[in-house]
C-alpha cells in the first residue's frame, strides 16, 4: 500500500513539473496553423492595455521681474521712492516680485545688531522689523489676483506713514503689522532671537556685492536702472515717472517670458 501510494505521489510530482515547465514556454501555434489573426497585434494590445503611457503636457511657467530697492528704513528718499514704487505695482504688481536690500555697515563692534546704520540704531531696528516681516510672509498665491499685496510692504508703508522718525518704534510696528495682517509676535520673536540681527547683516553684505551704496537704488532685474538721493531722481536713463517704471518692468517681463509671449503670438493669428 505504501508502495503504492509514493508510486502515485510520484506520478503526480512529475505532472506538476511539467506543467510548470509548459507555463514557462511561450506558447507557439503550430506552423500548420492559422487562426486568422496577427497573433503580434494582440500581443502589443495586450501589454497597452496593461500600462498605458501618459503624454506629458510641457508647460512654461510665468517669469516674474525682480524688483529690488537698495534702502535705508529712515531715509527720507527711501520713503519717497517706496511711495512711488507703491503706485507702481499697483498697476503691474502681478508680475514682480519686489524686494529690499539695505544700506549699512558691518560693525562686529555694535552690540545690538552687527551693524552700523547712516540714520542711528533706530533705523537698524526699523531694517530688521521690515526684514523680519518679509521673512514671515506667506507663501505667494500660485493663481494671478492683480489685488494681492505683500503684507511686508503695506507693513513698510504703513511705518513710512508715520514719519521717518519713528519708523521701528514699537507701537508703530504693532500697529502696522496688525494692519498689515501679520502676527506681531512672530515679528517680535525674529527681532529678539537673533534671526533679525543675521538677516540685517545678510542683507548689508549682499548690497554690497550688488555695489548699491544711494538710498534709493532701483535695480531691475539686477540692473540700476534708477537712484533717488538728495530729493532728485538721477541716473534714471529711462525715466524716472510711474509710467516710466511701469513700462520698463513691462518691457523686461515680455524678455524674460519671451517664449510665451511667441506663443500667444501664434495663438492670435
Amino acid at each position: 500500500m505504501a508502495a503504492r501510494r509514493l508510486a502515485v505521489l510520484g506520478a503526480l510530482a512529475l505532472v506538476v513539473v511539467a506543467q510548470q515547465q509548459l507555463l514557462q514556454r511561450p506558447f507557439v501555434l503550430p506552423s500548420n496553423v492559422n487562426l486568422g489573426i496577427d497573433t503580434n497585434s494582440l500581443r502589443y494590445a495586450a501589454l497597452a492595455d496593461v500600462e498605458e503611457v501618459e503624454e506629458v503636457e510641457c508647460v512654461n511657467e510665468e517669469v516674474r521681474v525682480p524688483l529690488t530697492l537698495g534702502v535705508m528704513s529712515r531715509c527720507p528718499d527711501a520713503i519717497f521712492c517706496e511711495a512711488v514704487i507703491d503706485d507702481v505695482l499697483s498697476e503691474v504688481g502681478d508680475i514682480v516680485d519686489v524686494g529690499l536690500t539695505f544700506i549699512g555697515q558691518p560693525n562686529a563692534c555694535e552690540p545690538d545688531w552687527g551693524v552700523t546704520c547712516k540714520h542711528g540704531a533706530g533705523e537698524c531696528l526699523g531694517n530688521v522689523l521690515e526684514l523680519c516681516a518679509i521673512s514671515v510672509e506667506p507663501p505667494r498665491p500660485d493663481e494671478i489676483d492683480l489685488a494681492w499685496r505683500p503684507r511686508w510692504w503695506d507693513f513698510t508703508l504703513c511705518m513710512n506713514a508715520a514719519g521717518k522718525d519713528h519708523v521701528g518704534e514699537r507701537i508703530v510696528a504693532q500697529v502696522c503689522a496688525t494692519k498689515a495682517g501679520i502676527d506681531w509676535a512672530l515679528l517680535d520673536d525674529c527681532k529678539t532671537n537673533g534671526e533679525g540681527k543675521q538677516l540685517l547683516l545678510e542683507s548689508v553684505q549682499a548690497t554690497k556685492s550688488l555695489e548699491i551704496v544711494n538710498s534709493c537704488t532701483v535695480v531691475l532685474n539686477g540692473r540700476k536702472v534708477c537712484v533717488r538721493d538728495d530729493n532728485k531722481w538721477r541716473d534714471c536713463e529711462d525715466g524716472s515717472e510711474v509710467e516710466d517704471f511701469v513700462r520698463q518692468i513691462e518691457d523686461e517681463y515680455a524678455a524674460l517670458n519671451e517664449l510665451d509671449v511667441e506663443d500667444e503670438d501664434k495663438n492670435d493669428q
